[in-house]
């Protein structure tokens, strides 16, 4: 069996704003916010210009690696190829968002997530091992070091994205909350001024 409201509870809500628009707009684009955003055009110009790096960086690697042959170490090569498909998961992965005219989907940021963490473990990977190959210990600390800020750095960039998604998570769910409260109390204004 369920209790019925207090009348102090049911007169606050009589007494709430019976209907706002405002609300509701904020919600709704609140919520659009949380299942799509958009990139500005100064972003998506961004993205148009350093679109042919990638590929170039990915054939820059490529030519290195035919024209050294087999001199280079086993973790040079991974280290290379590592590098090679991170770029082109990254290329890909803005050419695909700028030709939908820069529509970023959560399914987009998600895979966006995979992609840089993926990345980001394979490629300190390869620096560590490569560090740890190397017979000069000055450069090998050097190289440890580089692939430490890439790993601290590339991680809190992950982070800071998630606390940003969870924090606008919370807020459509308060403001779905307001949005049910301040329609209930129409329905209970609707329904005292029929009496």
């Amino acid at each position: 069996m369920i209790d019925e409201p207090s009348p102090d509870f049911a007169a606050q809500l009589i007494k709430a704003d019976s209907w706002n628009d405002d609300l509701r707009t904020r919600y709704e684009q609140q919520k659009l916010a949380l299942v799509e955003r958009r990139l500005t055009r100064v972003q998506q110009w961004v993205g148009w210009l350093s679109l042919p790096v990638y590929p170039a960086l990915v054939v820059g690697v490529l030519y290195r690696r035919l024209t050294t042959g087999e001199r280079d170490s086993r973790e040079w090569l991974i280290l290379e190829m590592v590098s090679a498909i991170v770029l082109l998961a990254l290329g890909g992965w803005i050419l695909w968002v700028l030709l939908r005219q820069g529509r970023v989907t959560w399914r987009d940021d998600r895979a966006m997530e995979w992609i840089g963490g993926i990345g980001l473990a394979a490629l300190t990977f390869s620096l560590y091992e490569l560090a740890r190959s190397l017979p000069d210990a000055k450069a090998a600390l050097g190289l440890h070091e580089a692939a430490t800020i890439i790993l601290v750095l590339g991680a809190s960039a992950i982070v800071f994205e998630r606390v940003r998604r969870s924090r606008l998570e919370t807020r459509v769910e308060l403001l779905e909350l307001e949005l049910r409260y301040a329609e209930l109390a129409r329905q209970i204004r609707s329904s005292v001024d029929r009496i």
